[in-house]
């Protein structure tokens, strides 16, 4: 085997040692983060919270969403109870009689309750 000589100087020897220590301890430093309980909780504890802040979202827009079909729905009941009452102001006979059923079955619905 041949020997090479090493022509560096004792400054740039030193250098190249104080790199590579550097580099060495950086990479036990990563190490031991990987293997490190708290920071795999921190991770973990990270993820749980970005999908809990997701979930929170989709269930703010499913609110709003059950909100406003709320409104339509009751904006279409109001609706549709203002034109039975025309109806029944007009003297609509089919009207009067479906007003009479419903206001003889709420009787009978209360009676029957009381009587429990």
């Amino acid at each position: 085997m041949s020997e090479e000589k090493d022509n560096r100087s004792v400054k740039d020897i030193q250098k190249d040692l104080d790199r590579r220590r550097k580099e060495l301890a950086d990479s036990v430093n990563q190490l031991a983060n990987r293997v490190n309980p708290k920071s795999s909780i921190e991770s973990v504890k990270a993820s749980f919270m970005s999908k809990a802040k997701d979930a929170s979202k989709s269930a703010n827009s499913a609110t709003d969403d059950a909100k406003r079909a709320a409104k339509v729905f009751a904006d279409e009941a109001s609706m549709h109870a203002k034109v039975f009452m025309d109806d029944v102001k007009r003297g609509d006979t089919k009207t009067i009689a479906i007003a009479g059923v419903a206001a003889a079955s709420l009787v009978a619905l209360i009676g029957l309750s009381l009587k429990r």
